[in-house]
């Protein structure tokens, strides 16, 4: 679907990516896991989650950013979200080691 990606590593899915567009206007209408969305505010997004996340501070966005990190107690699996100013802007799912690289190489 439009705004969804997935990351291969030695011919492996390994993570789905949902992204915004940074043209687009409108947030991408496919959902994450548990029904988690671009464009949701933090609120919203962390009563979406099974379990507390764990937040730190963005990489490259100061302040403004946030990363919320969920990982399953029963496996190697998790999500990650991104935020800017309080709104989910991106959103991967996979492999605990995946969901952690920033610029999405593997």
């Amino acid at each position: 679907p439009p705004g969804v990606s997935m990351m291969v590593d030695d011919g492996r899915i390994v993570r789905f990516d949902l992204d915004q567009d940074e043209d687009a206007e409108t947030p991408v209408a496919q959902p994450g896991p548990f029904g988690l969305r671009i464009g949701m505010t933090r609120a919203q997004a962390l009563a979406q989650f099974p379990g507390a996340p764990v937040s730190e501070p963005h990489a490259y966005l100061d302040d403004q950013g946030e990363y919320l990190t969920w990982q399953d107690p029963g496996s190697d699996l998790g999500i990650r979200l991104e935020l800017f100013e309080g709104k989910v802007t991106q959103m991967y799912w996979g492999t605990s080691e995946a969901i952690e690289l920033i610029e999405g190489c593997a």
